[in-house]
């Protein structure tokens, strides 16, 4: 059983380079690469226990453990960015 801790903060709109092995490098937001990695990595682990935890100032459960990943993707791909600038911040200890 594990929790995935979802960094939701304004940081996560900057652009990095990644790679792809079949492809040059590119640049995509970290939180565009988070989602896809996380994405990648449920697919991965059907038989785990798994539930999302997101912050930014604070945290918020997302999803309890559960082996229903079809139902973890979809709340991931529900999730954006924090705009709410008081909760700016990037408190990973209260996560």
């Amino acid at each position: 059983a594990l929790y995935l801790v979802l960094d939701l903060s304004k940081s996560m709109e900057e652009k990095i380079f990644a790679y792809k092995p079949t492809a040059e490098r590119f640049r995509i937001a970290k939180f565009d690469l988070m989602k896809e990695k996380t994405k990648e990595f449920l697919l991965g682990r059907e038989q785990d226990l798994v539930g999302l935890v997101t912050f930014a100032r604070g945290a918020q459960i997302i999803s309890p453990l559960t082996r229903d990943h079809s139902s973890l993707i979809k709340k991931l791909d529900q999730l954006q960015i924090s705009q709410d600038l008081n909760q700016q911040g990037t408190a990973i200890g209260y996560a």
